[in-house]
């Protein structure tokens, strides 16, 4: 593994480079110092750029959204490409993928909590309003009646602190967070009714937790991975996922944008876009911000070896799949200026 700066040195022997946004080029508010540039410099030096997230977003609606924020689909990059748009393309042209994986037919689905569901538009699935008349569920991302629920001050019954690459393998009922909040409860309830009634859940976005700005500081709430992991493991529930780390989307990535060449995946997860982009014989990169970044500050030890292997341990028990290693560890996604 080379250490080196930024995503210019890492991808100067590559012709298309995947990138992951949240935590590469976006911190939940604002893009990182010298992003455009950054994106620009790669996209005009003759490289494919593509962006990978696991969004549950259309393609378009991350298109129009980030360009508010001002990187643009042509200038900085020449494709973006969501999970959610993954999803869309699998439930209109191949939506027996997803029957032979529940090992039963489906015709309806259901929103789980409140969602913007145009990933079903026009693909002749229809939206029912009960939970008991849906064959399968299609998981948003979760809110508790109080808002996103944090998942890193949370403490059990007796008041003992669970951490991070834990939360998903205990109790959701005996669990709140330092405020006394107990959203994970409240998820429990409702997953708790479905699996009574067998209903297999359908994720866009495998991500367990994922950084997000609450009440002015950015820390971990969870996410539909999140979600899932835990109606598998408490509920033995069937659960549907796509988006990274399976190699399916990469599969999809490739042929949307036609990429050729030496491939590079740019993330700052390695359950999701290092391992992701090992099972596709992609080389990676894994950046030193976002969901790595923060994990780092809970390592006492200083050296970059200690770092990676109190990650890897800690993804491998946060995602319960074997992480790989990075090709590159890089600083930033950014060339300073």
């Amino acid at each position: 593994m080379k250490i080196l700066r930024n995503a210019i040195e890492a991808a100067k022997d590559y012709d298309t480079v995947f990138i992951d946004v949240y935590g590469v080029l976006f911190n939940g508010v604002t893009l990182f110092d010298g992003v455009p540039e950054t994106l620009q410099e790669l996209h005009q030096s003759g490289k494919k750029v593509v962006i990978l997230s696991n969004t549950t977003q259309l393609s378009a609606d991350a298109i129009c959204g980030y360009g508010e924020r001002g990187i643009y689909k042509g200038v900085h990059y020449d494709y973006f490409i969501t999970s959610g748009e993954f999803l869309r393309s699998i439930l209109i042209s191949n939506k027996n993928v997803i029957e032979q994986k529940i090992d039963r037919e489906f015709n309806t689905y259901k929103c789980l909590f409140m969602s913007n569901s145009n990933i079903f538009d026009n693909t002749g699935i229809t939206k029912v309003e009960h939970y008991s008349d849906a064959d399968l569920v299609y998981v948003a991302p979760p809110r508790a009646s109080y808002g996103s629920i944090r998942v890193d001050r949370l403490q059990d019954s007796n008041g003992c602190h669970v951490s991070l690459q834990d939360f998903t393998y205990k109790n959701w009922l005996e669990l709140s967070d330092d405020q006394g909040l107990k959203g994970l409860a409240e998820v429990h309830g409702l997953l708790e009714k479905l699996a009574q009634m067998d209903k297999p859940l359908l994720i866009a976005n495998p991500d367990v937790f994922a950084f997000l700005h609450l009440n002015g500081e950015s820390c971990p709430a969870l996410t539909q991975g999140g979600v899932g992991t835990y109606y598998e493991h408490k509920f033995k529930g069937k659960v549907v996922c796509f988006g990274k780390p399976y190699t399916e989307i990469y599969e999809f990535a490739k042929s949307v944008s036609n990429a050729s060449g030496k491939i590079l995946m740019i993330g700052d997860t390695l359950w999701t876009d290092i391992l992701g982009a090992q099972s596709s014989n992609i080389d990676s990169a894994l950046v030193q911000t976002g969901i790595t970044g923060a994990l780092k500050e809970e390592c006492p030890q200083k050296d970059i070896d200690s770092q990676l292997k109190m990650l890897i341990s800690l993804g491998e028990k946060i995602s319960g799949q074997k992480n790989a290693l990075p090709t590159y560890l890089l600083d930033q996604f950014a060339r300073r200026i």
